[in-house]
Order: structure tokens, then sequence, then C-alpha cells
């Protein structure tokens, strides 16, 4: 899993920097850069998606307990969730290019910032969840 979440973050890199567009409008740039700060903030945060899933998993194998086990699987779907959520965001970014006019540019990007803060917002939960079910802090 760390290396298909690896190749996928290679690709990202890549594919923005062939589709980034460094124009020459700062309220463009300000978008891109934007959009871009909230997923550099919370994209690391999948290696701990994967460290608290594979710690649920094994919870799950050791426990008999009917409600345990339903609240372990339930958090482990929440994080799975909050994972995927962000490997489609990144699949399905198509940041303009230069030839894309500023205002739909900004529009398009200030809308991707909207979808990743709500990709952010998942992944907080579903870490602080998992965390919480762990007794982690």
């Amino acid at each position: 899993m760390k290396i298909l979440n690896s190749f996928f973050v290679l690709i990202f890199g890549v594919v923005l920097l062939v589709n980034c567009s460094h124009s020459d409008n700062p309220e463009r740039q300000k978008a891109f850069d934007e959009m871009m700060e909230v997923h550099d903030e919370v994209m690391p945060e999948i290696s701990t998606i994967n460290k608290l899933s594979r710690q649920i998993k094994k919870k799950i194998s050791a426990t008999a307990n009917q409600d345990s086990l339903i609240m372990m699987k339930a958090t482990l779907t929440r994080l799975e969730e909050a994972e995927e959520g962000m490997m489609d965001w990144m699949h399905e970014l198509d940041v303009p290019g230069k030839k894309v006019e500023d205002a739909k540019a900004i529009a398009y990007m200030q809308k991707e910032k909207d979808k990743i803060s709500i990709v952010s917002q998942k992944m907080k939960k579903a870490i602080q969840s998992g965390k919480s079910l762990l007794g982690e802090k």
C-alpha cells in the first residue's frame, strides 16, 4: 500500500508540474497556491491513516466483542474513505494551463480548494476517530 501511495504522489507531482500554469496573474497564482496549501498540509497524513488502519485491523482480528467490532469496522471504513477521497481528488484534479482564461482558471482552483478542504476535514476527523479508538492522542 505504501508503494501504491508513493506512486500516486509521484504521479500527482508530475501532473502538477506539467499542467501548472505559472501565470503572470498574481490572483491566479494565489488561487493555485491556496488550493495546494490545503493539499500539502494534509497529504502527509496518508501515512498516519495507513498506520492507524493497520493497527485497527490487528485489533479487529483479536476482538470477539460485537459492539467493539462494529465500532472498529466503522472507524476503519472512515479511514479508508478519507484516504480514497484524497486519491480521488488528486486523480481528478486538472490544473488549467496557460491557455485557459484567468477568470475560469481561478474559479476552477477555488472550487478545487473547497473540495480538498472537505477531504482534509474528513481525513482529520477519521484520524481523530482512529487515534481515539486506539487510545492515542
